[in-house]
């Protein structure tokens, strides 16, 4: 089967590009919200985030994901402990994941992640696309979404990789400004894999 990788940073409409590919019946992993389901209902993985950053990451098996990210965003270190704890949970459910799609005789899957370069998995991939949308768009449908303010967005942004540099990576890009239609291009690429 082959794995197309997508991702784009924060606003660049990433999600809606997957929603699009599900449209179309192509399975979409998104490593995302694997990583938000593995963080609550993963017993092993629950402990070690309790042995790192104590019993006041969860309530009952539940995340505090706000406490988690006061305590790693703080800490570069405690940050790399818990990616390598979650990264290889959401490793093993993907290839999990991806078997199930074997099966039922898809030929081709997206793995959806914002950090797809970051956390290397994009080597994983038989093909990238990366989503890009100029930065004031970005920012625009950030605040309007999350009701956030643009200071906010712009922190947010400092943290993730430069577009550039994400397209620098690209075996794909796919153009989502506010005045390309993004359905022909999904299409195009539908129609490649």
């Amino acid at each position: 089967m082959k794995i197309v990788g997508l991702t784009g940073g924060i606003g660049s409409g990433k999600s809606m590009v997957a929603g699009i590919f599900e449209r179309l019946d192509v399975p979409v992993y998104s490593a995302d919200a694997a990583g938000r389901r593995i963080l609550d209902d993963d017993l092993e993985v629950r402990q070690q985030v309790k042995s790192l950053l104590g019993t006041k990451a969860y309530s009952g098996n539940v995340a505090d994901r706000a406490f988690i990210a006061s305590m790693v965003f703080e800490t570069p270190t405690k940050l790399e402990s818990l990616n390598s704890i979650i990264h290889p949970a959401v490793k093993t459910d993907f290839e999990k994941w991806k078997s199930e799609q074997i099966e039922f005789g898809y030929h081709y899957c997206i793995r959806e992640s914002a950090i797809l370069f970051e956390t290397k998995t994009h080597l994983d991939c038989d093909l990238v696309v990366v989503v890009i949308a100029p930065e004031s768009a970005r920012i625009k449908r950030v605040i309007n979404r999350d009701g956030v303010k643009e200071s906010d967005v712009r922190t947010r942004m400092e943290k993730q990789m430069k577009q550039d540099m994400a397209l620098a990576q690209a075996d794909l890009v796919i153009d989502n400004s506010d005045d390309i239609a993004v359905i022909p291009q999904v299409m195009s690429i539908h129609r490649h894999c």
